[in-house]
């Protein structure tokens, strides 16, 4: 099946104060969605949740956390997906843009995979997303990949695809540019 991969960005208004990248990728296959993320800088300049460390579920944004937007083509309505280094992880749904639906279908559910690794220079995170918990069952997906982090001193750099606004705004769908076929 097809690899989507790209390079995120920090967005200007917030930059790190630290070097480092990021790269990620979504591959649709058999079993669902794989989504990698592979940050690389100074891991000791985050504040990066513990393993276990309980969070508000809304919340999992205001820390280092990793997320994915998807979105099926010639619909308004999105799912996001918030992964924290604590292990925990959330899913909203959207009717349209920032206008979350009543009817919140994976609330609570746990992924059949989500794997995160820290080390002293990298942060990465592989994540399955079975197929039932993707927006559609087949055609054309737009997936955002994004990231928040946190440093040391609880200032937040903002990481995307892509950023057209001066504000981050990661429900922006013009920045979901990976296509893949599902």
């Amino acid at each position: 099946m097809k690899l989507c991969a790209a390079s995120l960005l920090p967005h200007l208004a917030a930059l790190p104060p630290f070097v480092a990248s990021m790269q990620v990728s979504a591959q649709a296959l058999l079993h669902g969605l794989v989504l990698t993320w592979d940050w690389h800088g100074p891991v000791n300049s985050l504040r990066i949740p513990k393993k276990d460390e309980v969070l508000d579920l809304d919340r999992l944004w205001a820390h280092t956390c990793f997320e994915v937007f998807l979105q099926s083509q010639g619909t308004d309505s999105y799912r996001e997906f918030n992964f924290s280094p604590s292990g925990q992880h959330q899913c909203f749904d959207f009717d349209e843009y920032r206008t979350r639906s009543v009817k919140q279908a994976f609330q609570g559910r746990a992924l059949s995979e989500c794997c995160w690794h820290v080390g002293e220079e990298a942060l990465c995170l592989r994540a399955t997303l079975p197929h039932e918990f993707l927006p559609i069952g087949k055609g054309l997906l737009s997936v955002g990949l994004t990231a928040v982090l946190e440093d040391a001193a609880g200032q937040h750099s903002f990481w995307a695809l892509s950023h057209h606004q001066d504000r981050p705004d990661f429900h922006d769908a013009k920045a979901w540019s990976l296509q893949l076929e599902l």
